[in-house]
């Protein structure tokens, strides 16, 4: 069974065990890492790492702070040949720039160590679906279809830009892209179809959603400093 498809699966219905275990307070996005380090554990075994420094952003990222990290990672060798994020939509709403910011990370990982790189995402429907339906996810247009930073199952979407996002994402992009000013940034960023599941559900039960993100064929990029809205 693919990977993405297990992490679907598994998480959701770990979720829904428990909930029925009445430990449903105690969901947050700290609260998934058990399940999906179980999922990801039993297919790599210790190959697999939690919290690892991203390796190219943190190249790049100067002064005092914390480093970005990956929320797993799996290594073979000195390679990584692995490495997701996970985001919980739930009573605290959450913040489409997380999301944006996770795909940059994913398809950097994905794009420079030629990795596999997933996002997770896990809620009750009703806060999953109200996630889709927001302005910045979707980025409706008044002459042309909405263009959602990530595929949700339904409508058929294209690639996220990054180099000429709508205007909902200008101001978002441009906050997160400043930090880093000469790495080469995707022009847009590709999600496959997601795993979803359950696929039908009651809007008060938990869903996850798994995609694939890919560097887009063929990959092009741009730098920040060089660009008229980011420099």
């Amino acid at each position: 069974m693919h990977i993405g498809r297990r992490l679907a699966q598994g998480v959701s219905s770990w979720l829904k065990f428990e909930f029925h275990c009445s430990r449903g307070h105690l969901f947050e996005e700290k609260y998934l890492s058990y399940p999906i380090g179980q999922i990801l554990f039993s297919e790599y075994g210790k190959k697999l790492v939690s919290e690892l420094n991203h390796p190219l952003l943190t190249e790049h990222t100067v002064g005092a702070g914390k480093r970005p990290k990956m929320d797993f990672a799996v290594l073979q060798g000195e390679d990584i040949i692995l490495s997701l994020e996970a985001k919980w939509a739930g009573s605290t709403p959450l913040k489409v720039e997380d999301i944006i910011w996770d795909l940059i990370r994913l398809e950097l990982m994905a794009s420079h160590y030629g990795c596999e790189a997933f996002f997770l995402l896990a809620g009750q429907r009703k806060k999953i679906k109200g996630l889709f339906e927001s302005s910045v996810f979707l980025a409706p247009h008044e002459k042309r279809s909405p263009r959602p930073i990530l595929k949700d199952g339904v409508r058929r979407s294209m690639a996220m830009r990054l180099d000429h996002p709508p205007k909902q994402r200008e101001v978002i992009i441009k906050r997160l892209l400043s930090k880093y000013p000469e790495i080469e940034m995707p022009s847009k960023i590709s999600s496959g179809k997601p795993f979803i599941y359950p696929a039908a559900c009651n809007s008060s039960d938990f869903q996850v959603y798994v995609w694939k993100i890919e560097p887009s064929i063929p990959r092009k990029s741009f730098l920040a400093k060089g660009h008229s809205l980011y420099a």
